[in-house]
C-alpha cells in the first residue's frame, strides 16, 4: 500500500478518481515526449495528478 492508495481510498476530500486521465506532450532536445499520468484525484480543493512507480525509480528526495 502507498500513500496514494490511502489518500484516494479514505480521504474525505477525494470525490473521484480518473485512470489515465490525459496525455502530456512536449518537445525535449528536439524529440517529442509523451506521458500519460496514472491517475487524477478529484478533491474538494484542487485536482491531484498521481504517477505510480517503484521506489527504486524515484529520483527526487521529498522533505519529511
Amino acid at each position: 500500500m502507498t500513500i496514494y492508495r490511502s489518500f484516494s481510498d479514505f480521504g474525505r476530500s477525494v470525490h473521484g478518481i480518473v485512470a489515465q486521465p490525459f496525455l502530456l506532450q512536449t518537445v525535449l532536445e528536439g524529440k517529442i515526449r509523451n506521458h500519460i499520468p496514472d491517475h487524477l484525484l478529484l478533491t474538494d480543493q484542487v485536482p491531484v495528478v498521481v504517477d505510480v512507480k517503484p521506489l527504486h525509480r524515484e529520483t527526487r528526495h521529498h522533505a519529511t
